[in-house]
């Protein structure tokens, strides 16, 4: 079984292949590969270090490490997870390579969609790390995503709260709405109850001074009185809905104080996860990557 060296396409794992063989699955990131394309990209990765030996590169192992963590100390994640992707496309075996990785990206992208392939970096820096080591590198990683664990967990609740409360407030404020407009039309209905009243009144007096009162338009001014008091009970009944006003009101008060808290609750626990993946693991990262 020839056995060549190889390396992989698309994490640029330092491979040993069967070249008998068509196709294979890269130990490192569990991603198929076709073989005879594997060993052409080892072989052109070895003629370009081959060609810079003489020379220090700025993309030298030792080049890349020391600038993606000085850009993990300034804060400048994206660009140390540039430099980190670089360094373990490179130098696949050097382990702090994967583990700056790993933790620029942690720090850099909180969306769950994006846990996988920080775990593959995890692994890889736990694969390649010397003995000595790996047991508190492995610690420090569990502890990190029990801590991210309980925070997203937490999180998730919040914003389920959140949602809800939002909803509530939208429904509050439909109500609150709908009960202004009830109460300002009662009010325009009592109005104009009032002048159907007193009109009528109006009208029954002068005919009775006049002289000119029969039996229709009395029947006439007391259907207009009558009516009158029907749409102020009318009015009445609807203007009761100002208590309900005020209830929604009080109701839209409470679930806006609600959602302040709750997403001052929920970005202080974002910041919390933001600092367990950059904050209190930093200081220990750094101190590994220095070396």
């Amino acid at each position: 079984m020839p056995m060549v060296k190889a390396q992989c396409t698309n994490c640029g794992g330092a491979l040993e292949v069967d070249n008998s063989k068509d196709a294979a699955v890269c130990p490192f990131c569990n991603t198929p590969y076709i073989i005879e394309k594997a060993i052409n990209q080892y072989n052109i990765s070895n003629t370009y270090h081959i060609e810079n030996a003489v020379f220090e590169s700025d993309d030298s192992e030792d080049k890349l490490l020391k600038r993606g963590t000085a850009q993990l100390e300034m804060k400048e994640y994206s660009d140390a997870s540039k430099t980190f992707r670089k360094m373990t496309k490179m130098y696949p075996e050097n382990y702090r390579g994967w583990m700056g990785l790993s933790l620029a990206e942690s720090v850099k992208n909180t969306k769950a969609e994006e846990s996988d392939d920080i775990m593959k970096y995890r692994r890889n820096a736990l694969k390649q790390c010397p003995e000595q080591d790996k047991a508190d590198l492995k610690n420090m990683y569990v502890r990190a995503e029990e801590r991210i664990d309980i925070l997203s967990a937490e999180i998730q609740k919040l914003e389920t709260q959140l949602n809800k409360d939002s909803e509530g407030l939208k429904e509050a404020r439909y109500k609150l709405d709908h009960h202004d407009k009830c109460y300002a039309r009662s009010r325009t209905l009592k109005l104009i109850s009032v002048i159907m009243m007193l009109f009528s009144v109006a009208l029954f007096v002068a005919s009775i001074i006049l002289g000119k009162l029969s039996l229709i338009p009395a029947v006439g001014f007391g259907a207009v009185f009558i009516a009158g008091i029907l749409l102020l009970k009318y009015a009445a009944d609807l203007g009761e809905v100002e208590n309900s006003s005020i209830h929604y009101a009080n109701e839209e008060e409470n679930l806006k104080r609600a959602i302040d808290m709750t997403q001052s609750r929920l970005d202080e626990l974002k910041k919390q996860r933001d600092a367990v993946n950059g904050g209190e693991t930093m200081e220990y990262y750094l101190a590994v990557l220095k070396g």
